[in-house]
């Protein structure tokens, strides 16, 4: 019996390096088949993602897009919204990058640097990672991308266009005013006060009935403003800050605007409030239920340069 026993481990003993051959040829086999594949087709079919990560330089800085209450989020931004666009630009990459080709890695060799390449890890509700890829930037001399999956040990080139920003502000939803020039009807402030009778007439002063035709320079630099930093009132010390001055805009569809501006040192924060006029359109009605959000809570940064022409204005 032991002498069968010590047979049958001899056995075993040379038929592992043929069975370990046969196991390493049938995953090349699988890799080859997988070529026309969805790359991310674990993530595109997961039910629950609540974040993704994206990693730059070697993961040294990220941009986490959480998800609550089935809207995206910014982590780094105190989580404000993630630009429409842009998540749906994202989406859509990982649903249609395709594979094009896979390889066995042999000794750990890979033909690219990971410090110039992007790393996407997607979690689930319970904070596992469901799928996590590396992809290199495209050389000119290549035709896809080169990527890692999931430690799997396969080198697979893909489709797509990963030219992905580490720019926190260019995921976030902007710009924070977008108002149409033949929108206005009223803009006051502390230095003046001007009016519309209808769209498409000359701005006229309150006071006097003349003509404000430099009210137009006010408009463009209000006119698609973005901002360079965002906190929640949170985290925004408000008694720091001097309120320098502040607006009151209503629009032709009923909408309102309160804009108050602050500054510190040369730093110009504003804050946003919507209501409704007397005469709020169906149109003012959405506009409002879908952008009060967006302001309610928030403080906006945004450039010296237009701090100071907003902030000062007069006619």
């Amino acid at each position: 019996m032991l002498k069968q026993l010590k047979l049958g481990c001899v056995i075993l003993v040379c038929c592992l390096p043929f069975l370990f051959w046969g196991i390493s040829i049938n995953n090349a086999k699988i890799h080859n088949l997988s070529k026309g594949n969805y790359f991310f087709d674990t993530l595109r079919n997961h039910p629950n993602i609540s974040s993704i990560i994206l990693g730059f330089n070697n993961n040294s800085s990220k941009i986490t897009i959480n998800r609550k209450d089935d809207l995206w989020h910014i982590k780094e931004a105190d989580d404000y919204f993630v630009s429409f666009s842009k998540i749906n630009t994202l989406v859509s990459l990982i649903r249609n990058t395709i594979i094009f080709r896979a390889d066995k890695i042999i000794d750990n060799k890979i033909p690219f640097s990971k410090e110039n390449a992007i790393t996407i890890t997607a979690l689930d509700n319970f904070g596992k990672v469901v799928e996590q890829a590396t992809i290199a930037k495209k050389s000119d001399k290549n035709k896809y991308h080169y990527a890692l999956l999931n430690n799997d040990g396969f080198l697979y080139q893909v489709n797509g266009n990963f030219d992905i920003t580490p720019n926190v502000i260019d995921w976030l939803q902007m710009p924070i005013l977008k108002i149409a020039q033949d929108e206005y009807k009223i803009i006051k402030s502390n230095k003046f006060h001007v009016f519309k009778s209808y769209k498409g007439d000359d701005f006229k002063d309150v006071k006097t009935g003349s003509v404000s035709p430099y009210i137009i320079n006010f408009i463009n630099n209000l006119w698609y403003l973005s901002a360079i930093d965002i906190k929640h009132s949170v985290n925004f010390s408000i008694n720091e800050y001097k309120k320098i001055n502040s607006y009151e805009i209503s629009l032709f569809n009923g909408i309102i605007y309160y804009i108050s501006i602050y500054n510190k040192n040369n730093e110009y924060w504003l804050s946003i409030r919507l209501n409704k006029g007397k005469l709020l359109s169906k149109d003012g009605i959405t506009q409002i239920e879908e952008n009060d959000a967006l302001y309610k809570g928030w403080y906006f940064r945004i450039s010296p340069e237009k701090g100071e022409i907003i902030s000062n204005f007069s006619i």
